[in-house]
This record gives C-alpha cells, sequence and structure tokens, in this order.
C-alpha cells in the first residue's frame, strides 16, 4: 500500500508522535481523551474503539490504560505497521487500512467510536471526502467520530520575551511549509472546512470545539 503519510516513519519520528500526543493532551484534547457525550454513550456497553491513522498508537494505548475504560477492546488501524509498538495490553490489536480504499467488510457498520487526529499531512482534495465517507460506513448505526484536526495554514504566532525574532523566524518556516505542500494539493487549512465534508459524508450530528 502506498503510504499518504508525508513525514518518515522512524524512531525519531514515532517518538515525536508520542510527545506529540501528550502536548495535545495537555493543551488540547479532552482529560479523559474522548468528548463528555461519548464517555456516557459508551458507560454501560462494552464498545469497540478503534484509532485510524494510528501511528504509534499513543492514544489508543493512553485511553486503554484508563481503568474506567480497560474493558473496551481496541484496534488501532494505519495503512503502515512500521510504527505499531511492539508489545501492547490483551484488549489492543493492531492492523492495516487504507482509508482511502474499499473498507473489508468485516469493518462495516462495527465500531461503536472512532478516532483520528491530524490527518492534514495526509489528506489532499477529495482524499478528505473518501475518508469521511469511510469512517461513517466504520460506524454502527449512533456511533461517534471525534477527529481532532488543526489549521495549519493560519497559526498564531508567539515571541519568547528574551527572543523577540522567534515569531519572524516561524513565520519564515512556515511560508516554506505551505510553498511545498499546497501545490500537491495540502492547503493545511481543510480543518475549516470538515465540518461540511463531514455533512456531506452523510454524518447527521455534529459539534465543533
Amino acid at each position: 500500500m502506498a503510504d499518504a503519510y508525508t513525514l518518515p516513519r522512524d524512531a525519531p519520528e514515532s517518538a515525536r508522535l508520542d510527545e506529540q500526543h501528550q502536548t495535545w493532551k495537555a493543551t488540547v484534547a479532552y482529560p479523559s481523551l474522548l468528548h463528555p457525550r461519548i464517555i456516557e454513550f459508551i458507560a454501560s456497553m462494552q464498545a469497540h474503539i478503534a484509532d485510524v491513522a494510528t501511528g504509534t498508537g499513543a492514544w489508543l494505548l493512553d485511553l486503554a490504560a484508563m481503568p474506567e475504560h480497560a474493558r473496551h477492546t481496541y484496534i488501532g488501524l494505519d495503512i503502515s505497521s512500521a510504527q505499531f509498538p511492539a508489545t501492547y495490553p490483551s484488549n489492543v490489536t493492531f492492523g492495516g487500512l487504507n482509508i482511502f480504499d474499499l473498507l473489508p467488510a468485516e469493518y462495516h457498520s462495527y465500531f461503536d467510536v472512532i478516532h483520528v487526529r491530524l490527518l492534514v499531512l495526509g489528506l489532499a482534495g477529495e482524499q478528505w471526502h473518501t475518508t469521511a465517507r469511510n469512517l461513517l460506513a466504520m460506524l454502527k448505526p449512533g456511533g461517534y467520530l471525534q477527529w481532532e484536526e488543526a489549521d495549519f495554514a493560519h497559526p498564531t504566532y508567539y515571541s519568547a520575551p528574551t527572543n523577540p525574532s522567534t515569531s519572524s523566524g516561524l513565520e519564515v518556516l512556515h511560508r516554506h511549509v505551505l510553498t511545498v505542500l499546497q501545490p500537491h494539493g495540502r492547503m493545511m487549512d481543510e480543518a475549516t472546512q470538515l465540518p461540511q465534508i463531514c455533512r456531506q459524508a452523510g454524518f447527521e450530528e455534529l459539534e465543533e470545539r
């Protein structure tokens, strides 16, 4: 399977992804990793939970390790297995999935909850719509998708008090990144269009945060 991931899949990148998960959890995500409505939804069931484009499985392993979520079953899915962990709990598995392709029959309407995060470097153009449609097809009726993205086309920069040039340096770097990626269809602002993409895919109830 051709890998849509723009960055390398080596040990330093895996370490960066694990650190990114901790930073995201501390500053952006819900403390319990799931939206409160999803926690309420799965409270009385043994849920099937998938993490699509899982990478190192950092989010999945973190959630599975929480005592209140230990009864659920988890699977991390990715187009490449290169960053899958060597060991993991008995209620966690990992497998291959190209989200752009025809879905395996066993994943149709199978999951109660699906999580995805920061696909902005892996998707371009129509791939966003294909991904949204396939994610919906993987959910059971009434299931939940938690999709976490960022608008990297319009960031806000802050300079350190001791180094006022930090902001201008980051702006220059950002312009170079956009110059490289945007001609290939990665506009980096797709997060702003995500609600519309999900509605067009068939999701009926959306909440932005």
